[in-house]
Parts: C-alpha cells; structure tokens; sequence
C-alpha cells in the first residue's frame, strides 16, 4: 500500500526514499523501493509495460531480460532486492493477468511473499490486470474489523472510480 499512495500521490523519489529508510535502510532496499513506486505510479498514469520496465532498467539500473523460466531454473536463493526487484517485475511483464502474475511469482520458489507482493502491486496499478473482484471480496472477508475499517478509510480517501 506504501508504493501505491506515494506513487499515486505523486511524490516520487524523494518521499520514497524517506518512507524506504524506515525499513530498508540499505542503498538497495531504498532503489527498490524506488523502482516499485515508479512503476505503480508509470501504470497508474497509463504507461505501457514494456516502457515501464525499460524506464526503470534504465533509470536504475535493474535487468528484466530473463525469462521467468530461466529464473525458475537458475533462481537466486538470495532474499536481496538486487534479486526480488528484477524477479518480481519479470513475474509482472511477463504476464497477461493478475492470476498469471501470481503463478509466475509462486512458480520461482524464491521468496514467494515478497516476490508476488511487489508484482502483484505492479499488476494491480496495471489497466487490465487488477485484482480479480472475487479474491479481493475474498480477502476482505476474512480481514479483523479493524483492518476493514483501515482499508474502507483507505480506499475513500485515494481509490479513484
């Protein structure tokens, strides 16, 4: 949810290196944190996948050219962000759907949590590739009061449509 609202909110590289620090506190941790938030935010204004992925490869210095099959066969065991940024934003280019996405990412068995957190934000900010309506009803039935009031607030307060 972090990645969303400073993408959403427009605030770039300089909130996100502050809010990252918090819990990062590497060098690595922070450009991860700051090519996931570019990446939520390319999507969310329109941005077409693969100028996503070249902006931040690019702009940051990742590589996105393996296969998601060449990472299953090879992958890093290494729970590092120079290994679950690339990872998981191959998980997110290198599918169609919110569900091929997740496959992608649980299929690497590197650290499927963070891998499919980090994709599955991507995907979610994509245009087409939202959260299936019936696993977010899903979800939210199963969330303590308290977390359903959190999200509620959440969603009114920046969810747009």
């Amino acid at each position: 949810m972090t990645a969303w609202f400073i993408a959403n909110a427009g605030s770039g590289y300089t909130s996100n290196t502050k809010t990252a620090e918090v819990s990062h506190n590497s060098d690595e941790g922070i450009r991860g944190a700051q090519a996931v938030a570019a990446g939520v935010f390319l999507a969310r204004t329109g941005h077409p996948k693969a100028e996503i992925g070249r902006y931040v490869e690019e702009t940051l210095g990742y590589d996105f050219s393996p296969s998601v099959e060449h990472i299953r066969r090879t992958a890093d065991h290494s729970y590092n962000c120079d290994v679950s940024i690339p990872q998981a934003f191959c998980c997110w280019l290198q599918s169609d759907s919110y569900e091929e996405m997740v496959r992608n990412a649980v299929s690497l068995a590197t650290a499927a949590d963070t891998i499919a957190a980090i994709s599955g934000a991507l995907a979610a900010a994509t245009p087409g590739m939202e959260i299936p309506r019936e696993w977010a009803e899903r979800a939210f039935k199963m969330l303590k009061p308290d977390l359903k009031a959190i999200l509620v607030d959440f969603q009114e307060r920046f969810c747009r449509g």
